[in-house]
C-alpha cells in the first residue's frame, strides 16, 4: 500500500519591511503578550504601518527570529509583578507596554496567568522577594498629550516617550554602523577580494576603538587628567597594532569622528605624530591646527605637574617655532606662558624680551600671573630664583607681586634673592651692602632691621594682599567682611600676617614677637604674647571657610611644596610652644576655651574616606590635619595651669552630648579631663594623662553634687549611665594601652550592646540609626557585606537640627557614590519618618525639607548610580530637584552648581541615564552649572551625543543651543548645531509618554573600563 506524501509547505516571499526594529518589537509583543494569532499580527501591522504583508510572511519571520508562543517564566515574572503593583495603587485602565503597544490591563493579566505557575503567581501577590532580575519590558499608564502648548513657552512635561528612531539617529550609533559595515584592512594591502573581510574577523579590539570615539567625542574623560589619559589610549592603539584601523576610522566624515579628530590635534602635536597629525588635516579639511600659544596652554601644565611621558622635546619644537616665525601673543596671559616656560625649560629669557619688546603691552610689568590671582605662583613673572634673571625683570620695571616675593625670600633664608629685592626698592638696610661672605652664616631675619622687615609686611598687606580678603572680624576663625576703620583693619591684617609668619617658619618666632612688639607700642610684652597665641585661631590650615586664601597660598609655601627648603619647619604647634614660652594667662586664651575642643570633637571629618568633589579641600580629607590638632593640645597641656582649668564648653556638640549624659541644664564649667572622656577618640584623654591630669574628676563629677555658685551646670536628674570599673582602675594606674582598648566600652548604659560580642553588624547599624548617627551607621555599613534588608521600624530622633542634617546628607551622599542600594533604602525609609517628628522646641511649624538642606543627591545619584536614582524617584523625591534653599548661602550654592539629575546625567559617561531622565520629565531650560540651561552646558561640555539627543526631544531648544554654540571652543559642536534642522525623528516637546528603561536598545555597548579591553 502507497504511503501518502507529505505536502511540502511553501515559504512566503521575504518582506523587507519586517526587518525594521520597531515593527520586529510590536510583533514580538502582540505575539508572547497578548496572544495574537498570526491573521491578528497581520492585521494589525498592516494597520499601523500602512503595509500589505501576510499573515505567512509574518509566521515566517517569527519563526525566524525563534519567538515562541509564550513567555519564559524569568520574563513573564517581572511583568505580572508590575501588573500586581498597579492593582495595589487601584490602576486598571489601558497600558502601555515598553512603549509600544496598548491593551486592557486585565487582558495582560489573563495572558500572563498561562505563563506562570499558581505557586509563582501567589509568591508575587504575596510579595515575597525573589532573585529575579528586573524586566526589560515596562508597564505604564498611558498620559494625554497636550497638543495646545504653546511652543514659545516651553514646559517640562512629566514624561516623554523617546522613539528608538531617536536613537538610531545619535552621532555614536551611526558610527557603530559604520564600524561594523566599513573594512577595517590595512591601507598598504592591495586591494583584491579575497583580502576584504568584516570589521569583527579582522579586528579583534573593536571595542577599544569603539571607546575610544565614544569617550573622546563627547569629552568624558577627566578635564584634570585629559591630556594623560588620550595619551593612554593612543598609546594602546599603538600597542595592539590598530593604528592602521584607526586611520580607516579617523578617515571618515561623522559627526563623533571629526569631533575626535578635532580634539586629538593638539595632543598629536604635543606626540610629537606628525604623521597620523598630517594625515588628519588631509582628510578634513575643516579640522585645523590651533595656534602655538593654545597648545601650549592646554598641555603645558599637565606637562610640568603630572609629568605626561612627552617629554619637552615638542616645547622646544614649539619655542624654535615662534623664534623662527617672529610668532607674537595675543593676549597678556599667553605673553606670561611663554615666560614661565622660557624660564623653566630654556633657563633664559631673551626669548621672552625678544618677543615682549615686538609687543605694545606696557602694563605687562604690573602682572601677577595668566589669571590674575594675588597669589605667587609659577607663572608670576618675578617668581625666579636665579638672580641674574631678577635683575633683568626688575631693571625692566615689573612691580607684580613685588613685596610678597621679598617676603617669600625672607621666611626662605634667601639671602641672594631678598638683597636683589631691597637694591630694586626705596629701603634702606645694612643688608644690602653685606655679602653673603660677610655674613657669618647668619639668617637673612637676623640681618634685616625690623622697621624694614615691618615695612616689607606692611607693603605686601596694602599692595599685594587681595582687598576681598582683608578687614576680617577680629578673634574669628572665618574671614568675614566687615565695616571698620580702615586703619584699624590695616593694624589687624599687619598683626595676622606677623603671626602667620612665625606660624611658617617657627625659627622666626621670637624675631616676630620683637616686630609685634615695635609696631603696637601700646601693648605690654604679657599683651602681646597673648594677642600672638589668639591669633593663631585665623590660621588658615585649621579654618573651616573654603573661601579664604591663607599666606601659605599667597607666598607659595604649602606644606610639602617641592619648591621650598622649609617643609617640615612650617608648623603651628612650634610655633604655639615659643609664645608660651614666653608666658601668658594659657587657661584663659580662646585658643584653649573653645577652638581647640571643636576641632577635637570634629576628628570624623578627617578620618571618613568619601569621595571628594571638586568643592572639597583636599587637606581635610588628611590625618595631617587632626595630628597637626593634637600637637597643638599637647602644647597647650604642658602647663598645670590649663590641664587643670575649668571650660566653659562653648563646643555645641560637646554641651549637647553633655547634656545627653548627664541631664538637661543650662551651660557652664567642666574639668578638661571630663571633657575628653566625652570625645569619641581617645587622644586627648591620653595627652591629659600623660601631663599628670588629675582622674578624680571622672570618680566625682558622675555623682551627684550640690549646686554652687560658681557652678551654672546642675547635677544629673539621674543616673542615665555608669562608667566601667574596668575603665575608671586604668585611668587611676595611668595605663594609657588598657585605655584606648577599653575606650569604646567606656560608658556601658550607652554602648553595652554595641559592644556585645554576640550582636551581628545589621544590628549594630539599626542601633546607630535609632540613635540618629547617621555618619557612624554609614562607616560601619560599608565595612559590612550586609544590605540591611532585614531593618525595620528605624526611628531616630534628634534635637540637633543642622547637625543630623549634615550627617544625613552625607551618609546618604555617601551610599549613592558607592551605589549602596540596601543602605540608600534604609536611609531614605529614615527621612521618611523623621519628617513627620517634631525636631526641635522650635514653636515654628516644621520644614518638611529641613533634613536635605542644600543636597545635590539627584545629581549625584544620576552622576554615579541609575539605580540609586530610580530608588530617589520611587521615595518621592523630584527628577528637577536642585539644592534646597533656605538661605543665602544655599542660594549660592545652587547657583553655582545646578546639580539636578539632568546636571548629573550630563556629566556622567552613561548614555542610558540620560535617555532615563529626560524620559522622566527632565527641563531642559533649567540652569546646570554655570550656564542657563542643560541645552548650553551639553554644548558648553562637547557632549554631542547629549545635544543631538537633546535637541531631537525638545526641537523648540535649538535657539539656546545657537546661542551656546557660539561661545563653545569647540568647532564641531558650532557646525553640529548650526546645521541642525528637524527631522522625521525628533520628538514633540509635550509628549506625554512613559518608557522606564530603553538600555536593551541602546545603540552601542560602551566598556565600563578601559583598563580591562
Amino acid at each position: 500500500m502507497s504511503q501518502p506524501q507529505t505536502r511540502k509547505r511553501k515559504r512566503a516571499p521575504r518582506c523587507a519591511e519586517l526587518d525594521d526594529d520597531d515593527i520586529k518589537e510590536e510583533m514580538r509583543m502582540l505575539y508572547q503578550l497578548v496572544s495574537l494569532s498570526h491573521q491578528e499580527i497581520a492585521e494589525e501591522i498592516n494597520r499601523n504601518y500602512n503595509l500589505a504583508v501576510t499573515h505567512y510572511q509574518v509566521r515566517d519571520k517569527l519563526n525566524k527570529l525563534g519567538y515562541k508562543k509564550r513567555l519564559s517564566r524569568r520574563e513573564a515574572g517581572p511583568i505580572y509583578r508590575q501588573i500586581v503593583e498597579r492593582e495595589k495603587m487601584n490602576k486598571e485602565s489601558d497600558v502601555i507596554i515598553g512603549g509600544v503597544i496598548t491593551l486592557s490591563g486585565k487582558r495582560l493579566k489573563r495572558s500572563m496567568n498561562r505563563n506562570l505557575t499558581l505557586t509563582e503567581q501567589q509568591h508575587i501577590l504575596n510579595g515575597i522577594i525573589t532573585t529575579e532580575l528586573p524586566g526589560s519590558i515596562q508597564v505604564c499608564t498611558p498620559q494625554n498629550s497636550d497638543m495646545a502648548m504653546d511652543l514659545d513657552l516651553p514646559r517640562c512635561p512629566k514624561y516623554r516617550y523617546i522613539p528608538l528612531q531617536v536613537l538610531y539617529s545619535l552621532p555614536i550609533w551611526q558610527f557603530s554602523c559604520l564600524v561594523d559595515k566599513i573594512t577595517l584592512r590595512p591601507l598598504e594591502a592591495p586591494n583584491r577580494n579575497d583580502l576584504k573581510i568584516t570589521a569583527y574577523q579582522s579586528i579583534p579590539h573593536i571595542p577599544l576603538l569603539r571607546f575610544i570615539i565614544y569617550q573622546i567625542s563627547n569629552n568624558h574623560i577627566n578635564l584634570e587628567y585629559f591630556a594623560y589619559e588620550i595619551n593612554h589610549l593612543l598609546d594602546q592603539v599603538n600597542r595592539l597594532g590598530l593604528r592602521g584601523p584607526l586611520k580607516k576610522i579617523l578617515s571618515h566624515t561623522s559627526a563623533s569622528v571629526v569631533a575626535v579628530c578635532e580634539i586629538i590635534t593638539p595632543l598629536l602635536y604635543a606626540r610629537e605624530d606628525f604623521e597620523l597629525l598630517e594625515f588628519i588635516c588631509h582628510a578634513h579639511p575643516k579640522v585645523k591646527l590651533p595656534r602655538l600659544y593654545e597648545i601650549l596652554e592646554e598641555f603645558w601644565e599637565e606637562q610640568r605637574l603630572f609629568s605626561l611621558p612627552l617629554g619637552y622635546g615638542w616645547v622646544e619644537t614649539a619655542l624654535a617655532q615662534i623664534e623662527k616665525k617672529s610668532i607674537l601673543p595675543d593676549s597678556l596671559e599667553e605673553l606670561c606662558l611663554l615666560l614661565e616656560i622660557c624660564k623653566f625649560v630654556r633657563k633664559d629669557i631673551s626669548l621672552f624680551l625678544q618677543i615682549w619688546d615686538k609687543t605694545d603691552s606696557p602694563e605687562f610689568v604690573g602682572w601677577c600671573g595668566r589669571y590674575s590671582r594675588r597669589y605667587i605662583s609659577s607663572d608670576t613673572p618675578l617668581m625666579t630664583e636665579c638672580k641674574e634673571q631678577l635683575e633683568v625683570l626688575l631693571s625692566r620695571g615689573f612691580t607684580g607681586l613685588k613685596w610678597a616675593l621679598t617676603l617669600r625670600a625672607v621666611l626662605l633664608d634667601n639671602y641672594e634673592v631678598t638683597r636683589t629685592f631691597l637694591q630694586h626698592s626705596d629701603l634702606h638696610s645694612d643688608l644690602i651692602s653685606m655679602s653673603e661672605k660677610t655674613t657669618n652664616g647668619k639668617h637673612v631675619w637676623e640681618m634685616l632691621e625690623i622697621p624694614v622687615f615691618h615695612q616689607i609686611v606692611v607693603r605686601f598687606v596694602e599692595l599685594d594682599m587681595d582687598p576681598e580678603f582683608r578687614n576680617r572680624a577680629p578673634g574669628s576663625n572665618k574671614w568675614r567682611r566687615v565695616k571698620s576703620p580702615p586703619e584699624i583693619g590695616l593694624k589687624d591684617d599687619i598683626n595676622q600676617t606677623l603671626v602667620w609668619v612665625a606660624c611658617l617658619n617657627p625659627e622666626m618666632t621670637d624675631y616676630t614677637l620683637h616686630a609685634m612688639k615695635w609696631a603696637n607700642p601700646s601693648l605690654t610684652g604679657a599683651e602681646v604674647v597673648a594677642l600672638l597665641a589668639n591669633l593663631l585661631l585665623r590660621w588658615p590650615q585649621f579654618g573651616r571657610d573654603y573661601e579664604s586664601i591663607p599666606v601659605s597660598r599667597i607666598l607659595r609655601l604649602e606644606f610639602g611644596h617641592r619648591e621650598t627648603k622649609f617643609d617640615s619647619n612650617f608648623n603651628p604647634p612650634r610655633a604655639l610652644e615659643g609664645v608660651l614660652q614666653l608666658g601668658t594667662e594659657q587657661a584663659r586664651m580662646e585658643l584653649w576655651q573653645g577652638f581647640i575642643w571643636e576641632y577635637l570633637d570634629d576628628w570624623k571629618y578627617y578620618y571618613l574616606n568619601k569621595p571628594c568633589d571638586c568643592e572639597d579641600i583636599c587637606y581635610w580629607r588628611d590625618g595631617r590635619v587632626y595630628q597637626g590638632i593634637l600637637d597643638l593640645f599637647r602644647a597647650l597641656c604642658q602647663s598645670p595651669e590649663v590641664i587643670e582649668s575649668d571650660l566653659e564648653l562653648r563646643c555645641e556638640s560637646l554641651y549637647s552630648r553633655y547634656t545627653e549624659v548627664y541631664g538637661s541644664g543650662s551651660q557652664g564649667f567642666v574639668t578638661p579631663i571630663l571633657v575628653a572622656l566625652l570625645l569619641k577618640k581617645p587622644d586627648a584623654f591620653l595627652v591629659l594623662l600623660e601631663s599628670g591630669a588629675r582622674t578624680t574628676p571622672i570618680d566625682i563629677d558622675l555623682r551627684p553634687a550640690p549646686v554652687t555658685t560658681t557652678t551654672r551646670i546642675p547635677p544629673p536628674m539621674q543616673k542615665t549611665f555608669v562608667i566601667d570599673k574596668s575603665f575608671i582602675q586604668a585611668c587611676h594606674r595611668r595605663d594609657l594601652q588598657r585605655i584606648r582598648d577599653l575606650w569604646d566600652g567606656r560608658l556601658e548604659t550607652v554602648y553595652e550592646a554595641l559592644t556585645h560580642p554576640d550582636l551581628s553588624e545589621t544590628d549594630r547599624v539599626k542601633i546607630h540609626l535609632q540613635r540618629a548617627d547617621f555618619a557612624t551607621a554609614t562607616e560601619v555599613s560599608l565595612k559590612s557585606k550586609n544590605s540591611f534588608l532585614r531593618l525595620q521600624d528605624t526611628k531616630p530622633t534628634s534635637s540637633e537640627v543642622w547637625s543630623l542634617s549634615r550627617d544625613y546628607r552625607d551618609a546618604l551622599s555617601y551610599a549613592i557614590k558607592s551605589d549602596a542600594i540596601g543602605l540608600l533604602d534604609v536611609l531614605l525609609k529614615c527621612k521618611e519618618q523623621l519628617d513627620i517628628q517634631d525636631y526641635g522646641n522650635s514653636l515654628e511649624p516644621p520644614d518638611p525639607n529641613w533634613l536635605l538642606r542644600g543636597s545635590k543627591h539627584m545629581g549625584e545619584a544620576a552622576q554615579y548610580s541609575l539605580r540609586c536614582l530610580k530608588s530617589l524617584l520611587k521615595h518621592g523625591f523630584d527628577i528637577n530637584q536642585a539644592p534646597y534653599e533656605s538661605s543665602d548661602h544655599y542660594t549660592l550654592l545652587k547657583r553655582k552648581s545646578g546639580r539636578t539629575a539632568l546636571s548629573g546625567a550630563l556629566r556622567s559617561d552613561d548614555i542610558a541615564t540620560l535617555v532615563f531622565v529626560l524620559q522622566n520629565g527632565a527641563d531642559i531650560y533649567a540652569p546646570t552649572g554655570d550656564e542657563p540651561s542643560a541645552i548650553a552646558s551639553a554644548v558648553y561640555w562637547g557632549r554631542i551625543d547629549a545635544v543631538a539627543l537633546m535637541l531631537a526631544v525638545d526641537p523648540n531648544c535649538h535657539h539656546l543651543a545657537l546661542e551656546a554654540a557660539e561661545t563653545t571652543r569647540y568647532n564641531y559642536i558650532k557646525d553640529y548645531v548650526r546645521n541642525w534642522k528637524p527631522g522625521l525623528n525628533s520628538v514633540v516637546s509635550d509628549q506625554s509618554s512613559l518608557l522606564d528603561n530603553v538600555s536593551k536598545y541602546l545603540p552601542v555597548a560602551i566598556p565600563a573600563d578601559s583598563a580591562d579591553i
